[in-house]
């Protein structure tokens, strides 16, 4: 239950159907009540009317039984005034106020929980009650008041009509809120959820990177114009993430390229230097490739047989190990700054050479 109620609270549309509910229900309740009131006022106003306009009928046959003293007569004045609709009592009253008739009508339920006897005191009892509408009118001879027309009038068929109007008001009133709240729902499901939905399906699909398919456009308003932005902004990520994967594309070829440049140099150089080692190996001169140190790094098959070293044990020592003792001092003083005879880059210069088992050689 808790949850079906925060759902109903978390959904728009929902939301405003409930304001358009409580609007409509505060205007056509004011609306009701305003009406009803009206209506009231008129039924009271027409009720008066009516106890004036009897009234003034008794007041102008009254003077007769008045100063005849027919009381009987006066009686039964009232009693015909008592039988109409609306009328509670009607008593006539002298000019000091004691009543001249003595007829209440027992049956009326106003009136029955009164002594019969006691007619000034239930007539000054029923004024003060808040269903009885008191009326007097005076009665003249020859412009003389002889005696006055009390009458009580209730309001209860006023406050009836009212309610079964009020009760029929609020069935209008229900009837018109559904209808009204109904249409406004659907337009404003069509016309402001549909789109919201809409929206939000799209944005669904960008977090999943689908951003071909455009968001419909059903109207040119407020949420038109949001619609075609965001389309707009679809149109602009897609071409971004096009022109990123192209160029990913041409940074992923030109790897491939230079990769394969650089296979292909790699080759090249592992060639060049196995026919090196080709010629080096079956050139007949011996060959000893030393560092700008002056250490060797190398030496061919031919050196290694003049010498009397193997490849193992050459690499690593110096040039100076291979010429005899009474040349290094010749040798060294023709070193230039890197330990290098200065001379090897110009011409070749003859020293003796010194085998590993220390035999001399030219």
């Amino acid at each position: 239950m808790k949850r079906t109620i925060g759902y109903c609270f978390q959904s728009l549309g929902l939301k405003f159907v409930l304001l358009v509910v409580v609007i409509l229900s505060i205007t056509t309740g004011l609306s009701a009540y305003y009406i009803i009131h009206q209506q009231t006022e008129l039924i009271l106003d027409d009720l008066k009317g009516k106890g004036e306009m009897m009234g003034k009928f008794v007041s102008l046959i009254a003077p007769e039984p008045i100063l005849g003293y027919d009381f009987k007569s006066l009686d039964r004045y009232m009693q015909e005034l008592s039988r109409h609709n609306d009328f509670v009592y009607g008593v006539m009253l002298a000019p000091s106020g004691q009543p001249l008739t003595s007829y209440l009508d027992q049956k009326n339920q106003y009136i029955a929980a009164f002594p019969k006897t006691d007619v000034l005191n239930t007539v000054k009892s029923l004024d003060k009650h808040r269903d009885i509408i008191p009326m007097r009118l005076d009665i003249n001879f020859r412009g003389e008041k002889i005696g006055t027309v009390a009458m009580g009038l209730t309001r209860s068929r006023a406050d009836s009509l009212s309610h079964k109007t009020m009760l029929k008001q609020i069935a209008i009133n229900g009837v018109i809120i559904l209808v009204l709240s109904t249409s406004i729902y659907y337009v404003f499901r069509f016309y402001a959820l549909r789109p919201i939905r809409l929206l939000g399906e799209g944005f669904a699909r960008v977090a999943a990177n689908d951003l071909n398919k455009n968001v419909p456009i059903l109207s040119y308003d407020e949420l038109g114009k949001l619609t075609k932005s965001f389309n707009n902004m679809m149109h602009d990520l897609q071409k971004n993430i096009d022109e990123k994967d192209a160029a990913m594309r041409e940074v992923v070829e030109l790897n491939t390229s230079l990769e394969q440049r650089v296979k292909e140099r790699t080759l090249e150089l592992e060639r060049s230097e196995q026919r090196i080692h080709a010629i080096l190996n079956n050139v007949g001169e011996g060959i000893v490739v030393i560092d700008d140190k002056g250490f060797v790094e190398s030496i061919n098959p031919a050196g290694q047989k003049i010498l009397h070293w193997s490849e193992n044990e050459a690499i690593g020592l110096h040039n100076l190990m291979f010429v005899s003792d009474q040349f290094i001092d010749n040798i060294q003083s023709r070193v230039g700054e890197h330990n290098l005879p200065s001379q090897f880059e110009a011409g070749h210069f003859e020293t003796q050479g010194l085998r590993s088992d220390g035999s001399l050689f030219p």
